[in-house]
């Protein structure tokens, strides 16, 4: 031991090591069975798969915040609060509370915009979310190309039509964005389009999909890449 050393830096150091092989290993263990559990998930769909996966990584966040709390040797009150405002901060990130990147690169054959679309008046936008099977994606692509989006474009109701796939993070594996000019137009596309009997494509399409959702929104605004200012439509 060297004459600079003191005592308490060794002592710290064994504390430290201790719960270092502690957090290890109690770490291992949750991921462990965290593969386990997303390996099951992953039999039914993905999108399962990354919320248990998910799941595992805040178990493994809170017990290590919590082996932390108890090397800092704060008397009760200090640590009751201490974990409080973390579980409060986890909670306000966490809870109804999410972050995509999506991307749209390479599919431009599940676009289209008409001639005379118009972005300086408002829109009536649909929004629609969509889980595929594993090993579906194909099955789900050519059923929006050669099913909706072509049904869409034909009728003449809707002015522009856009998808996007999941990238990173969580949500639904597809996005299809549908904009029409009016309420009408898109009551009109409804009424034509829904209630009829499916063809065997359409059987083949919706077989593709674990889960769906659809919004109905009002297109606004929108901001000037260039000016960065939002402009209200008309």
């Amino acid at each position: 031991m060297v004459e600079s050393t003191h005592i308490l830096i060794v002592v710290a150091f064994i504390i430290g090591a201790v719960f270092s092989a502690f957090a290890g290993n109690m770490g291992m263990k949750i991921a462990t069975k965290t593969n386990v559990r997303t390996t099951q998930a992953a039999k039914t769909s993905l999108p399962n798969a990354l919320k248990v996966s998910f799941g595992g990584g805040t178990a493994l966040s809170n017990a290590a915040m919590e082996a932390n709390v108890e090397a800092l040797k704060l008397d009760d009150a200090a640590k009751e609060a201490l974990m409080a405002e973390f579980q409060s901060y986890s909670a306000m990130y966490a809870y109804n509370h999410s972050d995509q990147i999506r991307q749209s690169n390479g599919l431009e054959e599940l676009s289209f915009e008409a001639e005379d679309l118009d972005w300086s008046t408002q829109k009536v936008v649909v929004v629609s979310t969509y889980n595929t099977k594993w090993g579906k994606n194909r099955d789900f692509f050519e059923g929006v190309k050669n099913g909706s989006l072509k049904t869409l474009k034909e009728s003449g109701h809707a002015v522009a039509a856009y998808a996007s796939r999941h990238f990173y993070g969580s949500g639904a594996g597809w996005h299809t964005y549908q904009f029409y000019n009016t309420w009408s137009d898109f009551a009109a596309y409804e009424e034509a389009n829904l209630g009829g009997p499916m063809d065997e494509d359409a059987k083949k399409f919706w077989s593709s999909i674990e889960s769906h959702t659809d919004e109905i929104l009002t297109f606004i605004g929108g901001i000037n890449p260039e000016t960065k200012v939002f402009s209200y439509s008309k």
